[in-house]
């Protein structure tokens, strides 16, 4: 059996100032212009949000942390929506952070829940999101980068 871990973890130096950076993660507005295409819902802690993603629908998040220097929420990995999700019905949890650079702004971006899954949905998600992030975080970069 393959060894596997329970995390996605990024750090990339942005050539942006962090004002600009935090904009883009810190609300779905800002995250709508490269990481999903729309969403609808209250941004608040605790309540349900939805994320429109071409090919995969919509995929309900819960904001669990909204600070000035934290952004995290809980999604599932399906699409399926429930009447009303609680917490226990997601898997994933993902964080940003931003903190100054010498070179522009370091974001930190983390997703963690990988070993709640079975063994088929890790071989099929994990892999996903791995390469998911690499192409998301690539237009967040080009997107900030060229305003």
């Amino acid at each position: 059996m393959k060894t596997r871990t329970d995390f996605i973890g990024r750090e990339i130096i942005i050539k942006a100032p962090r004002e600009r950076v935090w904009e883009s993660v810190r609300h779905p507005d800002g995250m709508a212009k490269w990481f999903f295409n729309s969403w609808r819902g209250e941004w608040e802690v605790g309540k349900t949000v939805w994320f429109y993603f071409d090919g995969y629908g919509e995929i309900p998040a819960i904001p669990t942390e909204i600070s000035d220097e934290r952004v995290s929420f809980a999604w599932t990995r399906y699409s399926e929506e429930t009447a009303d999700p609680t917490l226990d019905d997601f898997a994933l949890r993902v964080t940003f952070e931003v903190f100054d650079h010498a070179e522009g702004t370091l974001l930190k971006v983390l997703e963690t829940g990988y070993n709640n899954m079975s063994e088929d949905d890790y071989a099929k998600e994990f892999p996903d999101h791995e390469e998911g992030w690499t192409m998301e975080l690539g237009e967040l970069v080009a997107s900030v980068e060229t305003q």
